[in-house]
C-alpha cells in the first residue's frame, strides 16, 4: 500500500506469516484443527521506501503455557505479536440472500471506494483492489470480494489481498453525513481460521456492540465466507 506516499507492507500479511510459521513449527495440537490467533497487535508498520526488509517470525511457548508469535526485523524491531491456539472447527453458514436483503440501503462500487481511499491518502496496488461492491445496511455491510489470481493465491491460506479487501469493506459502515477520515487497523482481538480463503468471497461487516478500548478507536466484526456462505 501507499500510505500518504510511503510504500507499506499491509498489516494482514503478518497474519498469514504467523499462521505459516505456526504450521511449520507444529506448535499447536491437535494438528489439523482450526487455528485461533488472539490479541494480535500491529506494533509498527514496515515501510519499504528504503529498499527490501528481512522479516523473521518467532514461535515460542510463554511461561503461562500459551503459544505465542512475534514478527520482527533488524535488531529485534517488533512489528506484530500475538498468541495462538487450536480449536475444533464447527462450520457455520451465512445466509447471504438474507444479508443482502438486510443491506438494501445502498450499493457502493469498488471503484468509488478506491477513489475515496485515494482522496484520503491511501492508494492500493492492482492486486489489492479486490473490493467489487458493498451492500450497505443499518450497522452492517456485505461486500463481494473478487478472487485473487490463481497463481498468486497458490499456497496461501489467509491470502493478504482477500483479507485486506475484507478490512476495506469496513468503509460500508461509514456515515455519509460525516466527513471521511483515514483510519488504519491497530490490532485484532481474535482471528478464527477455519479453512483457506479462495475467491470470489463475501465479507460480512458488523459494527461492534461493545465500546472500543480507547477514544477514537472503532470495534468491528468481520466474517469471510465463500459463495455458499461457508
Amino acid at each position: 500500500h501507499l500510505v500518504r506516499g510511503t510504500p507499506v507492507l499491509p498489516g494482514v500479511a503478518y497474519l498469514e506469516m504467523a499462521r505459516e510459521a505456526l504450521d511449520r513449527s507444529q506448535a499447536l495440537e491437535p494438528a489439523g484443527a482450526g487455528v485461533r490467533l488472539r490479541s494480535v497487535v500491529w506494533a509498527r508498520s514496515v515501510a519499504l521506501d528504503a529498499g527490501p526488509v528481512d522479516l523473521h517470525v518467532d514461535v515460542f511457548t510463554r511461561d503461562d503455557g500459551r503459544v505465542a508469535f512475534e514478527v520482527f526485523s533488524g535488531d529485534e524491531l517488533l512489528h506484530c505479536q500475538g498468541t495462538a491456539e487450536a480449536f475444533a472447527v464447527i462450520p457455520e453458514r451465512l445466509d447471504l440472500d438474507a444479508l443482502r436483503a438486510q443491506c438494501g440501503q445502498a450499493v457502493r462500487s469498488g471503484a468509488d471506494c478506491y477513489a475515496g481511499f485515494a482522496r484520503l491518502g491511501l492508494a492500493y496496488g492492482p492486486s489489492f483492489r479486490l473490493l467489487d461492491r458493498i451492500h450497505v445496511g443499518r450497522g452492517q455491510a456485505l461486500a463481494r470480494l473478487e478472487g485473487a489470481a490463481a497463481p498468486m493465491a497458490a499456497g496461501f491460506v489467509l491470502h493478504p489481498a482477500l483479507l485486506d479487501a475484507a478490512l476495506q469493506a469496513v468503509a460500508g459502515l461509514a456515515d455519509p453525513a460525516e466527513s471521511p477520515a483515514l483510519a488504519l487497523p491497530f490490532g485484532v482481538e481474535v482471528v478464527e481460521i477455519l479453512g483457506p480463503c479462495a475467491g470470489p468471497m463475501w465479507a460480512h461487516v458488523v459494527a461492534g456492540a461493545e465500546p472500543a478500548a480507547a477514544e477514537g478507536m472503532r470495534r468491528v466484526d468481520v466474517t469471510l465466507c465463500d459463495y455458499r456462505g461457508l
